[in-house]
Protein backbone atom coordinates (compact mmCIF):
# COMPACT_ATOMS: atom_id res chain seq x y z
CA UNK A 1 0.00 0.00 0.00
CA UNK A 2 1.45 3.70 -0.60
CA UNK A 3 1.73 6.00 1.76
CA UNK A 4 2.01 10.08 1.17
CA UNK A 5 4.68 11.78 3.15
CA UNK A 6 5.95 15.75 3.14
CA UNK A 7 9.20 16.44 2.58
CA UNK A 8 10.63 19.60 4.56
CA UNK A 9 14.02 20.80 3.40
CA UNK A 10 15.20 23.58 7.06
CA UNK A 11 18.28 25.14 4.69
CA UNK A 12 16.20 26.03 1.84
CA UNK A 13 12.76 25.86 3.38
CA UNK A 14 11.39 24.13 0.63
CA UNK A 15 8.52 21.27 1.28
CA UNK A 16 7.33 19.12 -1.25
CA UNK A 17 3.76 17.52 -0.37
CA UNK A 18 2.60 14.08 -0.75
CA UNK A 19 6.02 12.66 -1.59
CA UNK A 20 4.47 8.74 -2.56
CA UNK A 21 6.26 5.72 -0.63
CA UNK A 22 5.54 1.98 -2.07
CA UNK A 23 6.14 -0.92 -0.46
CA UNK A 24 8.54 -2.48 -3.27
CA UNK A 25 10.37 1.02 -2.72
CA UNK A 26 14.01 1.15 -1.52
CA UNK A 27 15.15 3.34 0.88
CA UNK A 28 18.29 3.96 -1.37
CA UNK A 29 16.08 4.62 -4.56
CA UNK A 30 13.67 7.13 -2.50
CA UNK A 31 16.91 9.01 -1.34
CA UNK A 32 17.88 9.03 -5.13
CA UNK A 33 14.40 10.70 -5.59
CA UNK A 34 14.90 12.71 -2.74
CA UNK A 35 17.80 14.31 -3.96
CA UNK A 36 16.42 15.01 -7.68
CA UNK A 37 13.45 17.14 -5.96
CA UNK A 38 15.65 19.00 -4.09
CA UNK A 39 18.31 19.07 -6.58
CA UNK A 40 21.13 17.73 -4.70
CA UNK A 41 23.69 15.39 -4.58
CA UNK A 42 23.32 14.55 -1.12
CA UNK A 43 20.74 13.75 1.04
CA UNK A 44 20.05 12.30 4.34
CA UNK A 45 16.24 12.11 6.18
CA UNK A 46 15.16 12.89 9.87
CA UNK A 47 11.77 12.77 11.92
CA UNK A 48 10.24 16.15 13.51
CA UNK A 49 12.51 15.26 16.65
CA UNK A 50 15.71 15.06 14.45
CA UNK A 51 16.51 11.41 14.77
CA UNK A 52 18.02 9.64 11.49
CA UNK A 53 15.02 7.75 9.31
CA UNK A 54 16.80 4.47 8.67
CA UNK A 55 14.15 3.38 6.56
CA UNK A 56 11.74 5.44 4.59
CA UNK A 57 9.43 2.65 4.02
CA UNK A 58 8.66 2.42 7.96
CA UNK A 59 6.75 6.04 7.73
CA UNK A 60 3.71 6.57 7.93
CA UNK A 61 1.26 8.27 5.75
CA UNK A 62 0.76 12.03 6.86
CA UNK A 63 4.27 12.22 8.70
CA UNK A 64 6.53 15.00 8.01
CA UNK A 65 10.31 13.98 6.71
CA UNK A 66 12.86 16.66 7.05
CA UNK A 67 15.80 16.53 4.62
CA UNK A 68 19.05 17.44 4.98
CA UNK A 69 20.81 17.90 1.97
CA UNK A 70 24.42 18.89 3.22
CA UNK A 71 26.82 16.59 5.20
CA UNK A 72 27.92 19.30 7.60
CA UNK A 73 23.99 20.31 8.25
CA UNK A 74 23.21 19.48 11.75
CA UNK A 75 19.25 19.03 11.65
CA UNK A 76 17.09 20.22 14.43
CA UNK A 77 13.93 20.14 15.96
CA UNK A 78 11.17 20.48 13.05
CA UNK A 79 9.90 24.27 14.04
CA UNK A 80 7.88 25.55 10.96
CA UNK A 81 7.12 29.41 10.93
CA UNK A 82 3.56 29.64 11.62
CA UNK A 83 0.89 32.24 12.38
CA UNK A 84 -2.84 31.64 13.82
CA UNK A 85 -5.56 33.61 14.67
CA UNK A 86 -5.60 33.12 18.72
CA UNK A 87 -8.26 34.37 21.45
CA UNK A 88 -7.22 32.28 24.05
CA UNK A 89 -8.36 28.57 23.07
CA UNK A 90 -4.76 27.29 25.22
CA UNK A 91 -5.96 28.67 28.47
CA UNK A 92 -6.05 25.07 30.02
CA UNK A 93 -2.16 25.31 29.25
CA UNK A 94 -1.32 28.09 31.28
CA UNK A 95 1.09 27.66 34.13
CA UNK A 96 -1.18 28.55 37.34
CA UNK A 97 1.94 31.29 38.34
CA UNK A 98 1.30 33.16 35.13
CA UNK A 99 -0.20 36.82 35.56
CA UNK A 100 -3.57 36.54 34.87
CA UNK A 101 -4.39 33.04 34.94
CA UNK A 102 -8.32 32.18 35.48
CA UNK A 103 -9.12 35.19 33.40
CA UNK A 104 -11.21 35.58 30.74
CA UNK A 105 -9.22 36.00 27.34
CA UNK A 106 -10.68 39.69 26.79
CA UNK A 107 -10.37 40.34 30.04
CA UNK A 108 -6.65 40.29 29.98
CA UNK A 109 -4.33 42.85 29.79
CA UNK A 110 -1.78 43.66 27.16
CA UNK A 111 0.85 42.37 30.02
CA UNK A 112 -1.21 39.49 30.49
CA UNK A 113 -1.79 38.19 27.44
CA UNK A 114 2.20 38.59 27.05
CA UNK A 115 2.73 36.55 29.65
CA UNK A 116 -0.18 34.13 28.48
CA UNK A 117 1.43 33.59 25.26
CA UNK A 118 4.58 33.53 26.36
CA UNK A 119 3.31 30.32 28.86
CA UNK A 120 1.71 28.57 26.07
CA UNK A 121 4.54 28.98 23.55
CA UNK A 122 7.14 27.40 25.41
CA UNK A 123 8.13 23.53 24.44
CA UNK A 124 7.10 21.86 27.32
CA UNK A 125 3.35 24.08 27.36
CA UNK A 126 1.44 21.05 25.60
CA UNK A 127 2.45 17.46 23.84
CA UNK A 128 4.23 18.19 20.95
CA UNK A 129 4.45 21.80 21.92
CA UNK A 130 8.46 22.00 20.83
CA UNK A 131 6.46 22.12 17.07
CA UNK A 132 4.33 24.73 17.93
CA UNK A 133 7.50 27.05 19.47
CA UNK A 134 7.89 28.68 16.27
CA UNK A 135 4.02 29.41 16.11
CA UNK A 136 2.98 33.27 16.00
CA UNK A 137 -0.55 33.79 17.88
CA UNK A 138 -2.01 37.06 16.32
CA UNK A 139 -4.81 38.52 19.13
CA UNK A 140 -6.68 40.94 16.75
CA UNK A 141 -8.60 41.21 13.24
CA UNK A 142 -6.83 42.02 10.67
CA UNK A 143 -9.39 45.09 9.40
CA UNK A 144 -8.91 47.09 12.66
CA UNK A 145 -4.71 46.67 12.48
CA UNK A 146 -5.18 47.91 8.97
CA UNK A 147 -7.64 50.49 9.90
CA UNK A 148 -4.54 51.39 12.25
CA UNK A 149 -2.12 51.55 9.81
CA UNK A 150 -3.60 53.67 7.37
CA UNK A 151 -4.07 56.09 9.79
CA UNK A 152 -0.23 56.38 10.89
CA UNK A 153 0.69 56.33 7.67
CA UNK A 154 -1.72 59.57 6.41
CA UNK A 155 -1.07 61.33 9.12
CA UNK A 156 1.50 64.07 10.30
CA UNK A 157 4.81 62.90 12.04
CA UNK A 158 3.91 65.38 14.62
CA UNK A 159 0.77 63.56 15.14
CA UNK A 160 2.65 60.30 16.29
CA UNK A 161 2.29 59.61 20.02
CA UNK A 162 5.95 60.52 22.03
CA UNK A 163 8.76 57.78 22.02
CA UNK A 164 7.93 57.24 25.95
CA UNK A 165 4.46 55.91 25.64
CA UNK A 166 5.36 54.16 22.23
CA UNK A 167 8.19 52.69 23.87
CA UNK A 168 5.98 51.53 27.18
CA UNK A 169 3.13 50.07 25.07
CA UNK A 170 5.25 47.82 22.92
CA UNK A 171 7.06 46.74 26.15
CA UNK A 172 3.58 45.97 27.72
CA UNK A 173 3.18 43.65 24.42
CA UNK A 174 6.43 42.21 24.03
CA UNK A 175 8.05 42.63 27.40
CA UNK A 176 10.80 43.85 25.03
CA UNK A 177 12.21 46.90 24.73
CA UNK A 178 11.91 48.40 20.62
CA UNK A 179 15.83 49.54 21.32
CA UNK A 180 16.74 45.91 22.18
CA UNK A 181 14.33 44.51 19.40
CA UNK A 182 15.79 46.24 16.48
CA UNK A 183 19.53 45.54 15.20
CA UNK A 184 21.21 48.43 15.49
CA UNK A 185 22.14 48.72 11.95
CA UNK A 186 18.02 49.73 11.89
CA UNK A 187 18.39 52.47 14.03
CA UNK A 188 20.08 56.01 13.87
CA UNK A 189 23.29 56.31 16.34
CA UNK A 190 20.66 58.23 18.68
CA UNK A 191 17.54 56.43 19.73
CA UNK A 192 16.08 59.45 19.57
CA UNK A 193 16.20 60.29 15.98
CA UNK A 194 14.27 57.21 15.53
CA UNK A 195 11.20 57.94 13.36
CA UNK A 196 8.10 58.49 14.75
CA UNK A 197 6.17 57.24 12.19
CA UNK A 198 8.36 53.58 12.49
CA UNK A 199 7.92 53.43 15.96
CA UNK A 200 3.71 53.76 16.14
CA UNK A 201 3.60 51.56 13.11
CA UNK A 202 5.78 48.87 15.41
CA UNK A 203 3.39 49.45 18.16
CA UNK A 204 0.85 47.97 15.92
CA UNK A 205 2.79 45.52 14.83
CA UNK A 206 3.36 44.46 18.54
CA UNK A 207 -0.30 44.96 19.38
CA UNK A 208 -1.42 41.58 18.00
CA UNK A 209 1.39 39.53 18.12
CA UNK A 210 1.71 39.56 22.21
CA UNK A 211 4.57 37.75 24.13
CA UNK A 212 5.93 36.41 20.39
CA UNK A 213 8.69 39.47 20.30
CA UNK A 214 11.51 36.99 19.29
CA UNK A 215 9.43 35.25 16.09
CA UNK A 216 8.38 38.60 15.08
CA UNK A 217 11.83 39.83 15.21
CA UNK A 218 13.07 37.11 12.65
CA UNK A 219 10.30 38.57 9.87
CA UNK A 220 11.72 42.56 10.81
CA UNK A 221 14.80 41.16 9.56
CA UNK A 222 14.00 39.30 6.53
CA UNK A 223 12.13 42.21 5.11
CA UNK A 224 14.57 44.58 5.75
CA UNK A 225 17.30 42.27 4.17
CA UNK A 226 14.73 41.61 1.12
CA UNK A 227 14.64 45.56 0.56
CA UNK A 228 18.48 45.92 0.47
CA UNK A 229 18.79 43.49 -2.15
CA UNK A 230 15.89 44.50 -4.30
CA UNK A 231 17.74 45.29 -7.78
CA UNK A 232 17.90 48.68 -9.19
CA UNK A 233 15.66 51.23 -7.60
CA UNK A 234 13.09 48.33 -6.49
CA UNK A 235 13.54 49.26 -3.00
CA UNK A 236 14.65 52.00 -0.45
CA UNK A 237 18.42 51.06 0.04
CA UNK A 238 18.93 52.49 3.77
CA UNK A 239 19.59 50.45 6.41
CA UNK A 240 17.87 51.66 8.85
CA UNK A 241 14.31 50.14 9.30
CA UNK A 242 11.29 51.91 6.79
CA UNK A 243 7.34 52.15 7.21
CA UNK A 244 7.14 49.94 4.39
CA UNK A 245 9.37 46.84 6.21
CA UNK A 246 6.54 46.58 9.26
CA UNK A 247 3.71 47.19 6.62
CA UNK A 248 4.90 43.99 4.55
CA UNK A 249 5.54 41.97 7.73
CA UNK A 250 1.85 43.14 9.20
CA UNK A 251 0.41 41.63 6.15
CA UNK A 252 2.91 38.42 5.50
CA UNK A 253 1.95 37.64 9.46
CA UNK A 254 -1.65 37.76 8.46
CA UNK A 255 -1.54 36.56 5.11
CA UNK A 256 -0.34 33.26 6.85
CA UNK A 257 -3.20 32.80 9.25
CA UNK A 258 -5.42 32.89 6.27
CA UNK A 259 -6.07 35.99 5.67
CA UNK A 260 -7.63 36.80 2.53
CA UNK A 261 -7.33 40.57 2.21
CA UNK A 262 -3.63 40.52 3.25
CA UNK A 263 -2.86 38.25 0.72
CA UNK A 264 -4.71 40.48 -1.50
CA UNK A 265 -1.98 43.53 -0.53
CA UNK A 266 0.75 40.97 -0.97
CA UNK A 267 -0.55 40.84 -4.62
CA UNK A 268 -0.56 44.28 -4.85
CA UNK A 269 2.81 44.90 -3.57
CA UNK A 270 4.30 41.82 -5.23
CA UNK A 271 2.81 43.67 -8.61
CA UNK A 272 4.51 46.89 -7.96
CA UNK A 273 8.04 45.33 -7.35
CA UNK A 274 7.52 43.42 -10.39
CA UNK A 275 7.09 46.55 -12.45
CA UNK A 276 10.07 48.32 -10.59
CA UNK A 277 12.16 45.27 -11.71
CA UNK A 278 11.06 45.18 -15.50
CA UNK A 279 11.73 48.93 -15.50
CA UNK A 280 15.00 48.95 -14.49
CA UNK A 281 15.79 45.59 -16.81
CA UNK A 282 14.17 48.01 -19.31
CA UNK A 283 16.13 51.27 -18.41
CA UNK A 284 19.61 49.12 -18.61
CA UNK A 285 18.75 47.63 -21.75
CA UNK A 286 18.85 51.13 -23.66
CA UNK A 287 21.67 52.73 -25.14
CA UNK A 288 23.60 54.93 -22.95
CA UNK A 289 22.17 58.57 -24.47
CA UNK A 290 18.61 57.61 -24.59
CA UNK A 291 18.26 57.12 -20.86
CA UNK A 292 16.14 58.89 -18.81
CA UNK A 293 16.75 59.99 -15.44
CA UNK A 294 14.47 59.80 -12.67
CA UNK A 295 13.10 62.97 -11.33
Amino acid sequence: MAIKVTLHCPSTEKTKKDFIIQNPDKHFNLLYDIRSIFRTNYAAVYDIRAKPIDNLRNCVSGQIVQVAISRDETMKYYKPWNCIMYNGEDSANVDWMTDGVGLAWEDLTDQQRCAHITCVSSAGANPGGFVQTNTIRITRPYATVQKEVQEILTSDSEQMCTQHDVGTAIFYNWNWKWEVFLRASMMPDDSKDMSPKVLSLLTVLSSFTHGSARKVRAYIIEAVKARLAEPGDGGTKDPLLQEEDIVHVISTLFEKAVSPKAKDYLAEENKVKERARKETWSMSRRPEGTRKEKT
